[in-house]
């Protein structure tokens, strides 16, 4: 094997790359415009290899240093004002959704594509918990609930775990043995064992439900094409409500007038070509999503009394994040968080059926670690538990 030096440039040097893997190493190129080019999709394949290509392990290496080198550059370099995160929201865009930039001084960031790990840098202020409450699986629900794919509706009824359940019908497999290997981290004889049964079910769930095709989840997933192509063929014999369903139904929404409609009655005008369907197919979706956040849970918490106490953090996609004082008291957060899951999990009619998209709550000193809040006995437990730390460190910072 020809060997390299990399140096802090290399990763981003098109030349040197271009020059190393066609030239050195004699590969095909890959074009964009009749060019040779070593651009990410480029990286993706090489990285990923194919059943005439071998992967290139050196491809792999370098799309790792280009993502560290944007995490470092994204989420470390930010400027924060008076020790505070700041951003501008931006209502609203064409899914319902806000979108967020730097604020009105040119400092903070986008606030909402952040990676997890930024989360633990995310404190309350002094005298407070900070919640995070999110849709629990939202889009994959819409999916099923719209789609009327029975095999996935049973797992949200079972309460099953869907990744789980994705992965026991793809790969033949038993539930619980697909469970046991997840806990035990136990990797799928698949692409080089990169991954457990349940991760390449998630990677499916979240990938193939909005018109994906195998060429685009194979760049996805960087993975060979022929391995997306399985699991393309796989995904969509299990669930086959899918396309036939929920896909076929906008498409049908669209040749009739172009206009798709979600659960609230939002209406969303389609302009484009119809060889083009993967933000179609995610409208109805994710405009849910967007609808329930701000319609149930955002502009509650923001205009009515009774969530006078909380003040409103953020907003991401499918989340609202918040804060509340704690000299309130555990009786009168827990209210509060009781009235905000019932708001979010009223139910949404489809077609004469009606189903709920359940709201997961957690709450800590900071964004991560945090811990789950039910609406029960052991929940208000968990809460009183917090509190008590919360009063503990503040007591310790007099």
């Amino acid at each position: 094997m020809v060997g390299f030096d990399i140096d802090s440039k290399f990763p981003r040097s098109t030349a040197k790359l271009k020059k190393y893997f066609y030239e050195d190493l004699g590969l095909t190129p890959f074009k964009s415009g009749g060019k040779p080019t070593c651009n990410e999709k480029a990286l993706i394949k090489l990285a990923a290899g194919s059943q005439s290509r071998k992967p290139q392990p050196a491809a792999k290496k370098i799309l790792e240093i280009r993502r560290l080198q944007n995490t470092i550059s994204k989420e470390l370099a930010i400027e924060f004002v008076d020790g505070r995160f700041t951003t501008n929201y931006i209502p609203v865009s064409s899914m319902g959704r806000f979108k967020s930039t730097k604020d009105v001084f040119g400092k903070g960031q986008n606030a909402q594509n952040r990676r997890k790990f930024f989360n633990k840098y995310l404190m309350a202020d002094p005298g407070y918990l900070i919640f995070t409450c999110d849709l629990s699986a939202s889009d994959a629900r819409y999916v099923a609930y719209m789609g009327q794919e029975l095999s996935m509706m049973k797992a949200f009824n079972e309460g099953l775990d869907l990744h789980s359940h994705t992965a026991d019908l793809m790969f033949q497999m038993d539930y619980d043995e697909v469970r046991r290997q997840e806990a035990e981290g136990i990797k799928a004889p698949l692409n080089e064992f990169s991954m457990t049964f349940r991760s390449w079910g998630k990677r499916c769930n979240h990938a193939l439900n909005f018109g994906l095709g195998v060429n685009a989840l194979a760049e996805q997933l960087e993975i060979p094409v022929h391995i997306a192509r399985q699991l393309y063929k796989a995904y969509h014999t299990v669930y086959p409500r899918v396309k036939q369903g929920y896909q076929g139904d906008i498409i049908n929404q669209i040749k009739t007038n172009r206009i798709l409609t979600n659960c609230f009655g939002r209406r969303w005008f389609f302009q484009g070509n119809m060889r083009d369907m993967t933000k179609p197919f995610a409208v109805p979706a994710q405009s849910n999503t967007a609808d329930i956040i701000n319609r149930r849970g955002l502009i509650p918490m923001f205009y009515e009394e009774r969530f006078s106490e909380a003040q409103l953090l953020r907003q991401v996609h499918d989340s609202l994040e918040f804060q509340i004082p704690i000299a309130i008291g555990v009786d009168r957060m827990f209210q509060m968080l009781k009235w905000l899951k019932e708001s979010i999990e009223q139910p949404l009619h489809w077609k004469g059926q009606e189903f709920v998209i359940p709201l997961e709550i957690e709450a800590g000193l900071r964004l991560d670690p945090t811990r789950e809040i039910t609406i029960d006995r052991k929940g208000k437990e968990t809460l009183a538990s917090l509190i008590k730390e919360a009063e503990t460190l503040q007591n310790e910072q007099r």
